[in-house]
């Protein structure tokens, strides 16, 4: 709510998550190319996985004490992942709602970049959980294609492995937040006590 009252009128209006994807898009598409907006970690995970998935025998399928067990992990990590990243959202959020510093920050029209870094990892970290999930299921389900249960496992690996390389990045942007907001404060700090002062009692 503190965020609400330093914008205008017209801002007031959140923007959606596919809007500011497409403007990040845009903008990283007019600064690096090319390569801004092909997803190469996501390309780089995929084929990780499905190099480490090929080399997985047959009769990992087919052995519930083993396959079970390492589908429950991958899902367990990525649900501790999820809860470990919502305490970096919560001081991300707590950084850019700091009065003045909101304020600052949506002038120079970062303020929506902020939100947009975590929404995109927290859609990532949703993803990779649910990927994990249906892949749990899958495995239980009787008479399913091998080429299915492969085709799932090398998912919830790739979006595992990009859910954490997301998490890692919001701790980065958390710190980059704290280290921003501590000049910003000491620059208001600073101008505060440059500020002149009429004498008391008149001119």
């Amino acid at each position: 709510m503190r965020c609400l009252s330093s914008m205008t009128k017209n801002n007031l209006e959140r923007p959606k998550f596919v809007e500011l994807f497409f403007e990040q898009a845009a903008r990283g598409y007019k600064s690096r190319g090319l390569i801004a907006v092909v997803p190469v970690w996501i390309i780089a995970f995929i084929i990780a996985a499905t190099v480490i998935v090929d080399q997985i025998p047959n009769e990992f399928w087919k052995d519930s004490a083993k396959n079970i067990p390492s589908y429950a992990g991958i899902l367990t990590l990525n649900g501790l992942l999820l809860t470990l990243a919502w305490n970096a959202f919560a001081k991300v959020f707590e950084n850019i709602c700091a009065p003045k510093f909101s304020s600052y920050l949506q002038r120079n029209g970062v303020l929506q970049v902020y939100m947009f870094q975590v929404n995109y990892v927290q859609a990532a970290q949703l993803v990779a959980v649910l990927t994990s999930g249906c892949g749990l299921i899958v495995l239980l389900i009787d008479n399913v294609l091998l080429l299915a249960n492969r085709f799932m496992l090398v998912a919830t690996l790739a979006t595992s492995a990009y859910a954490i390389k997301e998490a890692v990045s919001i701790v980065s942007v958390l710190h980059d937040l704290i280290w921003y907001r501590s000049i910003f404060e000491a620059d208001q700090e600073k101008s505060a006590e440059n500020v002149a002062r009429f004498p008391s009692g008149g001119r």
